[in-house]
């Protein structure tokens, strides 16, 4: 049986769950989103 999806939009550049880890590192720590370390994605896409 033939499955047909239909994906629209732009696709992710960046994981979710990276993302995901880099607010909770924020929340926790309170730093500012411009400090975050560079093992998570760029300030601008969390």
């Amino acid at each position: 049986m033939a499955v047909l999806v239909v994906t629209t939009g732009r696709s992710t550049v960046h994981h979710l769950w990276a993302v995901l880890k880099a607010i909770g590192y924020v929340s926790r720590r309170g730093i500012e989103w411009r400090a975050l370390p560079v093992d998570f994605p760029l300030h601008a896409a969390v």
